[in-house]
């Protein structure tokens, strides 16, 4: 988990690679979409630079951002709506697996057959709250576990009316322009 200045920090990064292995999330259309989307917003954008940009690779354009920051606007653009999609497949994918796939995706975002167990420090204030992620192995002896959306582009993963687990689809630099992922949150 990292030190954040609120909530609890990220406790696991799930690349896309990732979720499509254990929910079986499948947005390779919408990527591919969202980059045929992001180069033709380039390429209408007034600015001659970014226009020669628009038929650079992608890691060209992901370092232009830093250059030109409407770049980085045309990402989230274009993004957004993927992060959107992505989070309503994940919810129905999640929701008609089967109990043992559900234990299997909780136990790879907490760590839990890991060899190198997780601890989480939590900081709020005065409070601190210090635990190996091994407490959250009772969740693989139960059944119910099912999502439901918290936000646009957020999750939550419950035990009947108990949350569990916060997921947030994103991109590794927070624009559509990055890598896909999903982020792990214990609140």
């Amino acid at each position: 988990m990292k030190s954040v200045g609120a909530g609890s920090g990220t406790l696991k990064n799930m690349g896309y690679r990732s979720v499509k292995k254990y929910i079986g999330l499948n947005i390779d259309s919408e990527l591919s979409d969202m980059w045929v989307n992001v180069r033709r917003s380039m390429k209408q954008s007034g600015n001659a630079k970014i226009e020669a940009l628009a038929t650079a690779t992608k890691t060209a354009i992901k370092k232009g951002k830093d250059s030109y920051s409407i770049i980085a606007d045309i990402g989230h653009k274009h993004g957004y709506p993927v992060q959107v999609e992505s989070v309503a497949q994940s919810i129905d994918k999640f929701n008609s697996m089967t109990d043992e796939q559900k234990k299997e995706f909780v136990a790879y975002i907490f760590g839990l057959k890991d060899p190198r167990r997780l601890l989480n420090v939590i900081v709020a204030g005065e409070e601190m709250d210090i635990h190996w992620n091994s407490v959250h192995k009772a969740l693989l002896s139960r059944t119910g576990l099912h999502a439901k959306r918290i936000e646009d582009v957020s999750y939550g993963l419950y035990l009947g009316n108990n949350f569990v687990v916060r997921i947030q689809a994103c991109f590794t630099n927070v624009i559509g322009i990055s890598a896909y992922c999903q982020r792990a949150f214990l609140r």
